[in-house]
Order: C-alpha cells, then sequence, then structure tokens
C-alpha cells in the first residue's frame, strides 16, 4: 500500500483538514529517519560532556570562607554552570511575575 497522499481526494476538503492530512503525510514520511538534527545534537553534546569530564579530573582547591574543599574540576564547574542555569531561570521567572502584575 503506498503512503503517497490521495490528492483527488483532497478536493472535497477544507483548508484545515487539507492541513492535517498533509501533516500526517508528513510524520509517517519522518517516521523511518532514524538520525535526525536533535539526536546528532544530543550525541554531539554527550561526547562534549565525556571529553570535558575525562580531561578535567585534576583536583582543585576551593576557598569560600573559612572553608578549603578540594574537588575535580569538571565538577566544579559543572556545579557552577548548573547554578548560573537555576540563578537565570529564577530572575527570568521573577521579572516575568513581577512585568505582568
Amino acid at each position: 500500500m503506498s503512503r503517497e497522499p490521495r490528492w483527488s481526494s483532497l478536493a472535497h476538503m477544507s483548508s484545515a483538514e487539507v492541513g492535517k492530512v498533509m501533516a500526517n503525510e508528513q510524520t509517517i514520511a519522518t517516521e523511518g529517519r532514524r538520525f535526525g538534527p536533535r539526536l546528532i545534537a544530543v550525541a554531539a553534546a554527550v561526547v562534549a560532556i565525556v571529553l570535558f569530564v575525562v580531561q578535567n579530573t585534576d583536583p582543585v582547591p576551593v576557598k569560600f570562607l573559612f572553608f578549603e574543599f578540594r574537588f575535580p574540576l569538571f565538577l566544579l564547574l559543572l556545579i557552577t554552570m548548573a547554578l548560573t542555569v537555576i540563578l537565570g531561570l529564577g530572575v527570568t521567572w521573577f521579572m516575568r511575575r513581577r512585568g505582568s502584575a
């Protein structure tokens, strides 16, 4: 059975119905694709993170107030990045909430 759309049967449909049929055909056409852009981007990010971790395993001293710790560099940087993202999202949320009040 062919997966090609039956264009002659689309003539009696409204434009919204035709759009739905075409979207369904697009979905069917892309189901066989295994390596889409999202998968490639995720794979590249995973490879980059693994390389980052492997290359930055040396422990570094961290001084905060009266305390001194030793952490692997990759862990310190990942924690810093995560806290930055969380802080940025929190500030954005607060500003949007404050602006809409």
